[in-house]
């Protein structure tokens, strides 16, 4: 029957031309179709490794925005005497400000110490930070150094912390930080089931927090590397057992972090 196709086209349409553009799209509908039953059967990896993400490179303090925190004080930051009003630019550099932010929940944030909060960044141009906002007309902006206060990039966070895995992670440490020609550690595949379990919940929440130990970081090019030790521990442990050690990207696939920090301890 579909030999017979072209015939039984041309006797129904009676015009060459029509009939070639016909064929045509019938073509291209074929190979779109067999080209997404495809995809849909070997291309999961693929589509996971689409970076679905915006990679994270620190936490910044917005004193106007979140207090500052007093070194001989109680934990936590002292709420602003001024009321809030971070102006936010379309551009680093910018200046004009694309709106005003009155209310802390606008701005995406993480603690970078107990009860102190930073906002998350992903960018940064000579003292400009890109941060991540909440319920606006944009999902980012960026403050200028005027408003900008510390700023702790993603090294000095995971070497000030005790870190935790997360679900992003393909559960492969690395004998060195180069991407696709180091070989899994032994030992590697046969974790504690509390790392096995990580559950997400945000960054995630991961085992105990002496289980993820840094070491130290690297970088490859543009590509972040951490040399971590994981370890059957508790807080209590004075010495935890070894149970693999090993370098992970800190940025899987998709753009998500590999690890995250404990910022409140134990």
């Amino acid at each position: 029957m579909t030999s017979d196709l072209p015939r039984r086209l041309t006797e129904y349409y009676g015009d060459f031309p029509k009939l070639t553009l016909l064929l045509a799209l019938l073509t291209i509908a074929a190979c779109s179709s067999t080209v997404s039953e495809f995809d849909q059967l070997t291309s999961a990896a693929t589509a996971q490794s689409a970076f679905m993400y915006r990679p994270l490179v620190g936490l910044v303090e917005l004193p106007s925005v979140f207090g500052r925190t007093d070194p001989n004080g109680p934990p936590g930051q002292a709420p602003p005497s001024t009321p809030i009003a971070l102006q936010i630019f379309g551009a680093a550099k910018s200046e004009l400000p694309v709106l005003t932010i009155n209310d802390p929940e606008d701005v995406d944030t993480e603690e970078h110490g107990y009860e102190e909060s930073s906002a998350k960044v992903y960018a940064e141009v000579d003292g400009w930070y890109e941060i991540g906002l909440r319920g606006l007309s944009r999902s980012t902006g960026w403050v200028s150094p005027r408003d900008a206060g510390a700023f702790r990039n993603l090294e000095t966070l995971f070497s000030t912390h005790t870190l935790f895995v997360t679900n992003a992670w393909d559960r492969r440490l690395l004998t060195a930080p180069i991407s696709g020609s180091a070989q899994l550690v032994p030992g590697a595949r046969e974790l504690p089931e509390w790392i096995k379990q990580a559950e997400s919940a945000g960054f995630g929440e991961g085992p105990e927090p002496n289980g993820v130990l840094f070491v130290e970081s690297r970088r490859e090019g543009e590509s972040l590397w951490l040399r971590i030790e994981l370890r059957e521990a508790n807080c209590l442990d004075r010495e935890p057992r070894l149970v693999a050690a090993g370098w992970v990207p800190a940025y899987s696939n998709t753009g998500a972090l590999n690890v995250w920090f404990h910022s409140r301890g134990c």
